[in-house]
């Protein structure tokens, strides 16, 4: 999604509110891709304005319409990790890991992070070099990985 002015957020949420509108009125495939990225679009808007609980809302709303849609877990679970609800975002981000039409490799990152907060270098450690498996050009996560060697050397002595 396109950064926007804030005074654009009305227009936009106008515009995918329309989007939504028309994407019901279609047959049961499109209306199924079209209501779900209609949807995570509004819960991206949504974030971007700060409003995680509007947000969340619509990224549930996305799963409603693709069960299988792994990204929407990543955007819940990294909105439940800023809310400190940390068990809940791995939950969220293990069910993106399950989905293989998602970026698990994203869904690995930011589950290292997790860990990273938890002081569990180890699984974070594992989870950064998956993702670097999926993505071998992922470079924050390489970046993160060696932070998170260098918190388990400490750590250990």
């Amino acid at each position: 999604m396109v950064k926007i002015q804030h005074s654009q957020y009305a227009q936009a949420e106008e515009a995918l509110r329309r989007a939504i509108e028309l994407f019901q009125k279609d047959n049961k495939r499109v209306r199924s891709a079209g209501g779900r990225s209609a949807a995570v679009e509004m819960g991206r808007l949504f974030r971007e304005k700060g409003d995680l609980k509007k947000a969340s809302f619509w990224f549930q709303r996305a799963l409603r319409a693709d069960p299988r849609y792994g990204d929407a877990y990543i955007f819940l679970g990294d909105i439940a990790f800023k809310s400190g609800r940390l068990n809940h975002a791995e939950k969220l981000y293990r069910k993106a890991i399950d989905h293989s039409a998602c970026s698990v490799d994203e869904a690995y990152f930011n589950l290292g992070g997790l860990f990273i907060a938890r002081r569990r270098y180890r699984e974070a450690i594992q989870c950064y070099r998956r993702a670097i498996k999926i993505d071998p050009r992922y470079a924050i996560a390489k970046k993160r990985l060696n932070d998170a060697l260098l918190a388990l050397e400490l750590k250990n002595s």
